[in-house]
């Protein structure tokens, strides 16, 4: 079996901003390539509400009134398994707290899937592409990932959210997450 993790981010890692990171994972059988998973919930949103292009959190929001977005999160939420990070940002240094974000994220999600983990073959993380570089990116997730969890392989990807269904599932549910939390600051 296979888990693959799809992270995006909603907000800016900028000081005095709310940044949030979504992980969503999903186990499929080992054949099955993470450009597929989740295209039906993207397709279903694309017809119903005449959305061209990709599906940001933005679009869901301008097209779908607040139960229909509430019930699409909710839909996404029973179909992935969901870790995330919230941070309000106190330092200046943007990729710090991006990298620690997706961190936190993942380590999130995966704390939560621990009854899988053991019949897990191939790890796939697929990050929206962010101004980190991969290299560094992936080695330190693996490493990461290896300190805690026996997992035969880990690959780290990062690609345009536009070609991958997964990622933009994941900007929705991290946009739904982030204007939640500022609502409840008063803020939203």
């Amino acid at each position: 079996m296979r888990f693959v993790v799809f992270i995006d981010e909603s907000g800016l890692p900028v000081r005095c901003q709310v940044f949030v990171v979504a992980a969503l994972g999903a186990v499929v059988p080992s054949g099955v390539s993470y450009l597929f998973i989740g295209r039906d919930l993207v397709e279903f949103v694309r017809s119903r509400f005449r959305v061209k292009g990709e599906i940001k959190f933005r679009d869901a929001k301008r097209v779908l009134d607040v139960a229909e977005l509430r019930s699409f999160v909710d839909t996404i939420l029973s179909r992935f398994r969901v870790g995330f990070s919230v941070v309000h940002v106190s330092t200046d240094n943007a990729l710090e707290v991006r990298l620690l974000s997706i961190k936190r994220a993942l380590f999130s999600l995966l704390r939560s899937c621990v009854d899988i983990l053991g019949s897990i073959e191939l790890l796939t993380i697929v990050v929206d592409e962010v101004p980190l570089d991969l290299r560094y990116l992936r080695r330190a997730l693996i490493s990461a990932i290896r300190d805690l969890y026996v997992i035969p392989s880990i690959e780290v990807k990062m690609r345009s959210s536009a070609r991958v269904p997964g990622i933009q599932l994941a900007d929705v549910v991290a946009g739904y997450l982030r204007s939640t939390y500022l609502k409840r600051l008063g803020k939203g």
